[in-house]
């Protein structure tokens, strides 16, 4: 937005730390938005995506709003020192506010899909603007491309594949943190591994050959973002192959992959700043 300047160049000077403390004082639990948060960062563009490294941290005491260096904030700051996730913000048309000129501009819904499994689907919230038109009503084009992308997505995510799948891990920490808690849709239960190893692997076994092309794996993200590599296999005709793999996870990590295949599927944690805590693992075949 205006930064203030004026026609003598001069730029305006914003207190924002007491904008912050206002906030605080008479809306405690608001989200306070800007490059450098306080509470959840901009993603560093406005084309819908985050990076497929995004770390929900940042160094907070050095960004600031009007940042110089803001694509850093598509992947957040690996050594970051505050807890600051990204937020995608993307209009669902070219612009920001109602133009008639744009009623045949409107994002697709394969376009709305793509930046939802780019934002979402990459450990980031999303913030789609939707403009009003002039009645002060949603335009007609807008509201289908939406309800056509909520279609979409119940059919992605209609059956969650691995819930036909028996799982086993290297290792637990014990009965409380089993590789059966990655099933049990419980985000509040999660798998580790026992005597703080970094690294480990879970295992899915299904009675019948299975076609997926997506997972979504997340971390339990309360006691922190650890994960900076991981993999997934699939045993294809004796020989474990490698059919994706990635970096950070965070709350919700989608990927999707060519149709594959098979009976078993391995997660590998491959690189982690500490125990992994992984919530959540989820496969499904989407079109």
């Amino acid at each position: 937005g205006a930064n203030g300047e004026g026609p003598n160049g001069k730029k305006q000077v914003y207190d924002w730390p007491a904008f912050h403390a206002t906030v605080r004082k008479y809306a405690p639990n608001a989200v306070m938005f800007s490059d450098g948060g306080p509470d959840v960062r901009w993603i560093g563009n406005e084309a819908g995506y985050a990076g497929e490294t995004n770390w929900s941290l940042l160094r907070g005491s050095e960004v600031y709003a009007g940042y110089p260096k803001y694509t850093e904030l598509i992947e957040g700051h690996a050594d970051g020192t505050h807890w600051i996730p990204g937020e995608v913000d993307v209009s669902i048309r070219p612009g920001w506010y109602y133009r008639s000129s744009e009623d045949e501009k409107v994002k697709s819904v394969e376009k709305l899909r793509q930046i939802y499994y780019e934002s979402i689907g990459r450990n980031a919230n999303l913030l789609l603007n939707i403009p009003v038109d002039t009645r002060g009503l949603v335009h007609p084009n807008d509201s289908t491309a939406l309800m056509g992308l909520r279609v979409q997505l119940d059919q992605d995510f209609r059956e969650n594949l691995a819930t036909r799948a028996a799982v086993i891990g290297n290792s637990q920490k014990g009965r409380r943190f089993s590789a059966q808690k990655v099933l049990d849709h419980n985000f509040q239960s999660y798998w580790t591994t026992k005597n703080e190893a970094k690294t480990g692997w879970l295992e899915l076994t299904f009675n019948n050959p299975t076609e997926i092309n997506t997972v979504l794996i997340q971390e339990y993200i309360a006691l922190g973002q650890r994960v900076e590599r991981f993999s997934v296999a699939a045993e294809i005709e004796g020989k474990w192959k490698t059919i994706i793999t990635g970096t950070t996870i965070g709350y919700k990590r989608i990927l999707k992959f060519p149709t594959t295949k098979t009976t078993k599927l391995k997660i590998s944690i491959e690189q982690s700043r500490a125990c992994p805590l992984i919530s959540t693992i989820q496969f499904f075949k989407t079109k």
